[in-house]
């Protein structure tokens, strides 16, 4: 098990205008959806994906509603999730009201296990094509020194 990685080829703003440089992103790869993760789930356990499914919509329904009240809420070995806000700053105490929040957001902590075991999983350079940070330039093909 590993995540899967791919080169990319970026053009960074420099003194001298623009820089190309190469950095390792994480492959795309397909979405895991719900009913897919039931059915693993379901496979694993004594529960039926339908019930799977019906306790991760339950989940879902609870824990947007309990944020929309400004709580945390602990998922156990999934890690916490916390509302947030992003907001204006104001010179005077007066002008913070609702209207100085720009957005509301959902933040993520993952609990430390599970970083750890993402982490253990390591990564694994798939292909040696380069993929292009934008659609103006082709993916290039580099070889490594002797190839």
């Amino acid at each position: 098990m590993a995540i899967n990685i791919i080169r990319k080829l970026l053009k960074i703003k420099s003194k001298n205008g623009f820089a190309e440089r190469y950095i390792a992103r994480i492959e795309p790869s397909r979405v895991i959806d719900v009913d897919e993760l039931a059915e693993r789930v379901g496979r694993g356990s004594t529960f039926a994906p339908s019930e799977v499914k019906g306790v991760l919509d339950e989940v879902a329904y609870y824990v947007t509603t309990l944020m929309a009240d400004g709580h945390p809420v602990d998922l156990g070995e999934l890690g916490r999730l916390y509302p947030s806000i992003d907001a204006k700053s104001c010179d005077t105490a007066n002008e913070v009201t609702e209207n100085s929040v720009k957005s509301i957001n959902i933040n993520y902590r993952p609990k430390k296990a599970m970083k750890q075991k993402l982490a253990k999983a390591g990564v694994k350079l798939r292909t040696k094509e380069v993929f292009a940070a934008s659609n103006h330039i082709k993916n290039l093909t580099i070889l490594e020194d002797g190839e």
